[in-house]
């Protein structure tokens, strides 16, 4: 059991105790080992409790899907927002690629440690088809939609096919900052994201996505 579980469940809603433990476990063990009988014991909590709160496993994975989600639609709408006011171009093309690319990596997962990005991507691999899911790709697709619209005038070398594409590689980039790769030390140094470091892999983030969509 995490520290952040045995936190939840000194003081915490039984409900909330079983969505951290389902979180734990998305991340720990991937979307396919999420089983009741393993999100109870995470959560030291009794089996029946899951359908009770959430009708299953589905309708857990469905509320883990829409908070985690809504954690980065919110994060990139005030960052779009602000980067809409910047006047200086080579400003507002920085601060739209940060509005792309920082909520991908930066924003957190509700209840664990880890981006809420990786969370979703799970919910979404284990959940069945449904109104939820459907609705979620919609706003992600029109998210990156918003950005694109907005960095095409700054852009004018690239159509918006090849921009969103290019910003769809761009998401993928952000893997290498996932803190799981520390565990593979496939940093130079290794251990706990400090801000420091975080705000070093920011600034590279940044240039390396620059040079991606100025390129020819």
């Amino acid at each position: 059991m995490s520290a952040d579980i045995r936190t939840i469940n000194a003081s915490g809603a039984t409900s909330e105790r079983l969505l951290a433990a389902a979180e734990t476990l998305i991340l720990r063990v991937g979307s396919a080992g999420l089983r009741v009988r393993n999100i109870a014991k995470e959560a030291d909590a009794n089996v029946a409790l899951v359908s009770y709160h959430f009708g299953g496993v589905q309708g857990l994975l469905a509320e883990l899907l829409s908070v985690n989600a809504a954690r980065i639609h919110a994060s990139r709408s005030a960052m779009l927002d602000r980067a809409r006011q910047v006047e200086k171009r080579k400003d507002r093309l920085d601060s739209l690629i940060s509005a792309y690319v920082d909520p991908i990596w930066l924003v957190q997962a509700r209840w664990t440690a880890a981006p809420a990005r990786m969370v979703v991507r799970e919910c979404l691999n284990a959940m069945e088809q449904s109104a939820l899911r459907a609705r979620t790709v919609a706003q992600i697709n029109a998210s990156v939609e918003a950005v694109a619209i907005h960095l095409l005038p700054l852009l004018p070398h690239l159509s918006h096919g090849e921009l969103v594409t290019r910003l769809r590689l761009l998401s993928g980039a952000t893997e290498m900052l996932q803190p799981r790769l520390d565990r593979l030390g496939l940093f130079p140094d290794e251990g706990v994201m400090s801000r420091t470091r975080q705000s070093l892999l920011s600034d590279s983030l940044l240039r390396f996505a620059r040079g991606a969509l100025q390129a020819p």
